[in-house]
């Protein structure tokens, strides 16, 4: 939380003093200095040159999307013949969602003329963390209730415990806000502490490898989204 707060102080600052003609005797430079151990430290959290591995923030789940995809495909006949499945791995979620919320725009009508359902899944890291989001980017995107509902039951079916979450600052978001702003059922489930003060941050660090992913939370999440299919 320390960068967060001081990046709020010295825009307040900056606001002072260029839109209001406050002199506040140098004490944006002074805030400026103070900040700037928290922006090299940040160099020790990720690799400036190659971005973080991002195995579990979301490699792993556009992996079991696709194994998914498969598992579907050769049990087609057992699934509902009026279900039509989109497997969709998006790109540029790091930059603002950007590319849920070219795809959800531009498929706007076609996903609203029937009745549709995203269920989106990210940052899989745990199966006893595993959480339902109902609010999304720092809570300002409401998500469906009633599908969240449907979810932690559907995961109950299955002997899974997951608990809702409302996502608050500075938590981000998921791509189930741009499908939920076009109005269509969304829905994230996620898979990681929800608390701000942990023991080991692995989201968003280079710590974000392949070992850091119980294999039971991805088999969690197939049969949780098998059995609200079939559902």
């Amino acid at each position: 939380m320390l960068p967060y707060l001081f990046f709020a102080f010295e825009t307040v600052i900056l606001a002072a003093r260029f839109s209001f003609g406050i002199d506040i005797g140098g004490w944006e430079f002074r805030v400026f200095l103070a900040g700037i151990p928290f922006a090299v430290g940040y160099f020790f959290a990720i690799n400036p040159f190659r971005g973080g591995p991002g195995a579990g923030d979301n490699l792993v789940s556009s992996v079991m999307a696709i194994r998914l995809g498969r598992y579907l495909a050769d049990h087609r006949d057992e699934m509902p013949k009026d279900t039509r499945v989109w497997i969709v791995s998006f790109d540029a979620e790091e930059a603002g969602l950007r590319g849920s919320a070219e795809f959800f725009r531009s498929r706007r009508n076609e996903f609203l003329a029937i009745p549709t359902t995203h269920l989106n899944f990210d940052s899989l890291y745990s199966e006893s963390e595993l959480h339902c989001i109902v609010r999304d980017i720092n809570g300002t995107v409401g998500l469906d209730p009633d599908l969240s509902a449907e979810i932690i039951g559907a995961g109950r079916d299955c002997g899974l415990d997951i608990k809702p979450f409302a996502m608050t600052f500075p938590y981000g978001g998921t791509d189930a806000a741009e499908s939920a702003r076009i109005g269509l059922r969304s829905v994230t489930v996620v898979g990681m502490p929800t608390g701000l003060i942990q023991e080991i941050y692995v989201y968003h660090t280079k710590r974000d490898t392949v070992d850091r992913i119980e294999p039971g939370v991805v088999e969690a999440c197939m049969k949780l989204v098998l059995r609200h299919f079939k559902d």
